[in-house]
């Protein structure tokens, strides 16, 4: 379940569902330096993972639900055809760190205006430590700038230049995410929403490596210190939903009962309010069991006026489950029906 198989000329790749981004991205590069498909940075994903959250478009509706909808939620997939796009033979790849005392929260700032308006060819990303400083007990904030151009080196420094942002000086060489707003692509191309409206795009994490488990006195110290993170950052962040990405899957948003309005609680967040109903009625009908399924999956929701989904224009599976952190939650209803 990990074959890869790579097209030069028809610039396409057949990927079985088991093989992870990394496998993929050298399985490319063994066959061409022009040719290369667009992920994660992180090598260890999986490629059906990474499909099943994100992606491009597709045609009809099981399709558009595997695409950004969660796949395991509908069914098993084999493999993926990936259409891959033309990069330059050399790009340009650079880390900056800056730390408090080297101006980081100015440059930060202008960060913030400069990345939006970036020419499309040029991604920079930031990530941000907490670390002590030398062998002292003082701490300190350090920025890493980490930036991918498609070209070479003189034409990324005369982009820079023109961003007017000379701040950032090039040397060459648990887990939450939100979202803050801008204008980017369409909301219902495939279930993935995160478009319309998105500048930026936050990860924030803690650490457990050097603690025996995740419930230690300094484990849960961390969480709360995340939790009190997601406080501070409620008003700068998207609203109504707050949105977030099905892969960094949060169980702490809740995982629903029995109606829509409870699964609209992490729903609506992470797929938005047109597609989750959309992934609700489409999973009616390939899945009607809810044989696949897990916490946060999409369940079975008994609606009215669901359009092809039943001769009558209801739904008549009447058994909704939805998987707790430790339980399986079973609810039987004759009639009850929730309008979407």
């Amino acid at each position: 379940m990990k074959s890869i198989h790579v097209d030069v000329g028809n610039r396409t790749a057949w990927v079985q569902h088991g093989a992870l981004l990394g496998e993929l991205y050298y399985s490319i590069s063994q066959k061409t330096n022009t040719l290369y498909f667009p992920a994660g940075v992180c090598p260890t994903v999986g490629v059906g993972g990474y499909m099943g959250g994100g992606g491009k478009s597709m045609g009809e509706d099981l399709f558009w639900a595997l695409r950004g909808g969660g796949t395991s939620s509908f069914g098993i997939v084999l493999a993926w055809k990936l259409r891959l796009v033309p990069v330059p033979e050399i790009v340009t790849v650079f880390g900056v760190n800056v730390t408090l005392e080297e101006n980081a929260t100015d440059v930060f700032y202008k960060y913030q205006y400069v990345a939006p308006r970036m020419d499309p060819d040029l991604l920079i990303r930031v990530r941000i430590f907490g670390e002590f400083i030398g062998n002292t007990t003082n701490k300190t904030i350090r920025l890493l700038f980490q930036g991918l151009y498609l070209g070479k080196t003189d034409s990324m420094l005369q982009l820079l230049d023109k961003s007017c942002w000379p701040e950032l000086d090039l040397d060459l060489y648990k887990i939450k995410l939100d979202y803050m707003g801008g204008v980017i692509g369409s909301e219902t191309a495939i279930p993935y929403p995160h478009r319309a409206g998105v500048l930026f795009q936050l990860l924030k994490g803690v650490n457990f490596a050097d603690q025996t488990s995740d419930t230690t006195p300094t484990s849960l110290k961390r969480v709360q210190w995340l939790q009190s993170l997601e406080k501070l950052l409620e008003p700068y962040v998207s609203k109504n939903p707050r949105e977030t990405y099905l892969n960094y899957i949060d169980l702490d948003l809740g995982v629903g009962r029995n109606t829509y309005e409870e699964a609209s609680v992490w729903g609506e967040r992470y797929w938005k309010r047109e597609n989750f109903k959309k992934l609700i009625r489409i999973k009616a009908e390939v899945d009607p069991e809810n044989f696949f399924r897990h916490p946060q999956s999409v369940g079975i929701i008994v609606i009215e006026n669901p359009g092809p989904f039943g001769a009558d224009g209801v739904v008549t599976a009447h058994t909704i489950i939805f998987i707790q952190p430790t339980i399986i939650t079973v609810h039987h209803y004759e009639s009850n029906k929730t309008n979407l």
